[in-house]
């Protein structure tokens, strides 16, 4: 039963007061709830009927029973400013799951919505995700990645507490809760077949098994030297880690073996991967498991220490000769029973086996020669650290080729690199992917075909490229006049923006696109295919939809919701905006108005006008000299005074002769206006005595 309804000044939220001591918050035009508030005092009244009021000026809404309780909303924006916020601070998360077709978001203020992109409403949302207890109370703790499993039934999050959690995103059920490591922030979550990958400021990827409920996993072996940033990975081949000093590290997802390391700062050089001794066990069991026939046809070098090389290598001839022993089991009992240092070669080119003995300096130098490349890491003089690596996607329809670019890698200094992660590629090539100094790409994407690399910077430009013929290993067709179409930013300008040209003599890839979408750092995007609808989150809480050829749509969460034919643009970036940007907002609708000019969509009224017509008199007769009227003088300009320079002549040097001292000329006292002197002598004429003269005392 419903005990009070307040409506606001608008009309647009109703608030209800219950007999169950329950205010709910409705939407009058959508006509649903939005919130439910639950949490009045219980010194208010348990059992007095409540009564409430709403004042309008000050947004609070007055509860009494015995007590009176005062509950503070939400301060009223205003749409000229912004559009809204879709959390309560920055978002660090957007993803698209292409089973159910939603936009889930995950924000600082552990918070985990779950929206509807055709309509932009909120499904479900679930309230301080991750928490750890502090004082004695749970606080919330910020999430900073999240990802779907394989068949986008589940959800997996990762925050800076260390913590990860496996959600059911439709109810808002945690079904799972790990750690990797105490207060260490999780950068990166990936769900691969059988497993949950976790990589985060301790330097190593961490691995649970996403059938058992263990809260600690197997922790992989340590290759990074400082804390990762970014990551990527592509199944079921290979996962890719990149940290704040620029070093890359490529893992074979199946073993989890680290099998190329590199500096993006040095990319053309490969840094020396040393393997510890379990490794090289591993190693030579594998090596020795091949069998017989990938044996043939080469040569084995085997390194043990014994004391009596000759003697041991003349007792595995005699064995092998006489009593037909078989290599393989001579070299057991050498390796298993010998004290000392030897190297051991088994030469099998001609056929039969033979046993050299290599002297360990020969060994040395033979090693060396081997070596694919000598490159070790060095560090930089004067203590200046790295370019780091800020974001990183891969090309998942590429080929895994060694001529084939696949990975994008996104570097503090505003370019993107191209790589390949197939073991005997490497570097393909770089692009200047922004066009402001200081900026870097701190988000990326792409489309299903990969045809798309769309880019967030961290001043909050969004970037489109075309990379069907970037490092692809062919050439394909691309119909560009198709392009030009799609995407307004390409048509010509009358004045050049910086976003073209920063790329002028860039042939590959095509900046198709370039627009400031946020006033701050973008952190996440996601793109919906069918829709062709870009969704970007950044630190200034929100999450835009944008087309695919840049026209703005709404805000997720936003006070605006308008028809989608309706032109409207960001109002925090409407006041920063760019004739570029305010071109793609508009799909190419630009004035091509030139004064002087006749006007070809105009009519034949303002053809003809000239510059001084034009300046004169539509906006009335030009303002006489001094603009700023006589009742204002500006003051005199000073002087101007050289500069000082110290006599160091004399052992001290005499700063008595080198002060500025003000004028001797006394300050004249202006003169008392007129009126005021007239006021003063009012004032003085009115002005009588405390005690008024003797004057004579009638009796009665």
């Amino acid at each position: 039963m419903y005990l009070e309804i307040i409506a606001e000044d608008d009309a647009s939220r109703v608030y209800s007061l219950s007999r169950d001591r329950v205010i709910k918050v409705w939407d009058v035009h959508a006509q649903t709830c939005v919130q439910t508030y639950i949490d009045i005092p219980s010194s208010v009244g348990e059992r007095a009927p409540l009564s409430c009021a709403y004042n309008p000026h000050s947004r609070e809404l007055v509860v009494g029973a015995i007590d009176v309780a005062v509950l503070s909303l939400d301060e009223r924006l205003d749409t000229r400013h912004t559009d809204g916020s879709t959390h309560s601070r920055a978002v660090s998360c957007v993803l698209y799951n292409p089973l159910f077709k939603i936009i889930i978001t995950c924000g600082l203020d552990s918070n985990i919505m779950n929206w509807d992109p055709a309509t932009g409403d909120r499904n479900v949302i679930v309230l301080k995700a991750h928490t750890c207890p502090r004082h004695g109370e749970l606080v919330p703790v910020e999430i900073t990645a999240a990802c779907f499993d394989p068949g986008y039934l589940l959800l997996l999050t990762g925050a800076r507490d260390g913590s990860v959690q496996v959600w059911n995103f439709n109810t808002g059920v945690r079904l799972r809760r790990m750690n990797i490591e105490h207060m260490c922030e999780v950068t990166n979550v990936f769900w691969v077949e059988g497993r949950i990958l976790a990589i985060g400021w301790n330097r190593h990827i961490t691995e649970f098994e996403d059938t058992s409920m263990a809260t600690t996993g197997k922790a992989w072996e340590t290759r990074h030297t400082d804390d990762v940033l970014a990551s990527a990975f592509r199944p079921p081949l290979s996962l890719v880690t990149s940290s704040y000093n620029s070093e890359m590290v490529m893992w074979k997802l199946e073993t989890g073996q680290a099998y190329r390391r590199y500096s993006c700062v040095k990319p053309t050089e490969r840094i020396k991967m040393s393997y510890g001794k379990r490794a090289v066990q591993r190693a030579d069991a594998a090596a020795g498991a091949g069998g017989k026939q990938s044996s043939r046809g080469r040569k084995q070098t085997i390194k043990k220490t014994t004391g009596h090389t000759l003697s041991c290598l003349r007792w595995i001839t005699i064995e092998m000769a006489f009593h037909a022993v078989p290599l393989e089991l001579c070299l057991h009992h050498f390796l298993s029973y010998s004290t000392g240092s030897a190297i051991l070669e088994i030469d099998r080119t001609g056929g039969a086996a033979r046993v050299n003995v290599i002297e360990p300096s020969e060994a040395i130098l033979k090693a060396q020669a081997r070596k694919e490349n000598p490159v070790t890491e060095k560090t930089k003089p004067g203590g200046m650290r790295e370019v780091a690596v800020h974001s990183m996607t891969f090309l998942q329809t590429r080929p895994f080729h060694s001529q084939v670019g696949s990975l994008m890698v996104g570097l503090e200094n505003g370019k993107i690199q191209c790589w390949s992660d197939h073991p005997a590629g490497g570097y393909k090539g770089s692009f200047q992917a922004v066009h402001s100094p200081g900026d870097y790409v701190s988000a990326m994407t792409t489309d299903g075909a990969d045809q798309f690399l769309f880019c967030g910077t961290a001043i909050g430009y969004i970037k489109v490229w075309l990379m069907t013929n970037y490092f692809r290993g062919e050439e394909v067709h691309v119909n560009m006049p198709a392009l030009r179409l799609e995407f307004p930013f390409t048509w010509r300008d009358r004045v050049v923006g910086r976003a073209k040209r920063s790329v002028r003599g860039q042939r590959l890839p095509v900046l198709l696109n370039s627009y400031r979408a946020h006033t701050r750092r973008i952190t996440s995007l996601a793109y919906v295919q069918d829709k062709k609808l870009l969704f970007s989150g950044s630190t200034d809480y929100s999450v835009r939809v944008w087309r695919l050829s840049g026209e703005y749509v709404q805000t997720l969460g936003g006070l605006w919701v308008g028809p989608p034919d309706e032109l409207h643009f960001p109002p925090d970036v409407n006041k920063i905006i760019s004739s570029t940007t305010l071109k793609v907002f508009r799909h190419g609708e630009v004035s091509r108005f030139t004064p002087g000019l006749p006007d070809p969509n105009a009519g034949d009224e303002l053809r003809g006008v000239t510059e001084e017509e034009l300046m004169t008199l539509t906006t009335g007769v030009r303002a006489e000299e001094p603009l700023l009227g006589t009742h204002l003088q500006l003051p005199r300009r000073p002087e101007h005074q050289d500069a000082i320079v110290l006599d160091d002549s004399l052992a001290m040097i005499p700063l008595y002769r080198h002060l500025r001292l003000a004028s001797t000329h006394t300050v004249r006292r202006p003169p008392t206006p007129e009126l005021v002197r007239a006021t003063r002598v009012k004032r003085e004429r009115k002005k009588t005595a405390h005690f008024a003269p003797n004057v004579p005392i009638r009796m009665p």
